[in-house]
């Protein structure tokens, strides 16, 4: 295994700093209490803390599981209501009849989301569509309790909306 020089530092920086700590506790043991030599064995065995702190983050990230994250909704893939909303689409937005894919914003968080819009329906005028979450339980909660939203397609705001009923998920 071919070892590169910035790791190479690494590794002689936490060798080092190792022995270090190790020549402090030998003389923590062997100095007398509160004595300056006592106090420099300390500072030797502190210095060592943060090398303990990044070594157990490196393990704790290697063991992380990785989770999937999923892109959104699959072409084709059923249509499950879990809400009933009220959304108003802006004036200068035109938006097709049907499967809509939108993002539902709530305060600085965001949740992918497709509602089925009527064929008929005027910017600027409320209608009431169903719509689908791609995670329906951490939208739900935060929805619920404000009510709220913007809409958005992409970085555009195409509208604003309200929660009116929510389908319990079990």
């Amino acid at each position: 295994m071919h070892i590169n020089t910035e790791s190479s530092r690494r590794y002689l920086i936490v060798g080092l700093l190792a022995v270090a700590a190790c020549i402090g506790a030998v003389i923590r043991y062997f100095a007398p209490k509160n004595s300056d030599l006592h106090n420099i064995g300390s500072l030797l065995m502190i210095i060592w803390i943060p090398i303990v702190a990044n070594i157990l983050i490196y393990f704790a990230k290697k063991r992380r599981p990785i989770v999937s994250v999923s892109q959104g909704f699959s072409q084709g893939a059923l249509f499950i209501p879990h809400a009933l909303v009220e959304v108003t689409f802006n004036h200068s937005v035109s938006i097709k009849a049907g499967e809509v894919g939108c993002i539902f914003a709530v305060g600085t968080e965001g949740f992918s989301t497709r509602v089925l819009l009527p064929q008929e329906y005027a910017p600027e005028e409320a209608v009431q569509v169903q719509a689908q979450f791609l995670v329906p339980i951490a939208a739900l909660e935060k929805i619920s309790a404000i009510s709220t939203f913007q809409l958005f397609q992409g970085a555009t705001k195409i509208g604003k909306g309200r929660l009116l009923s929510a389908k319990l998920l079990a």
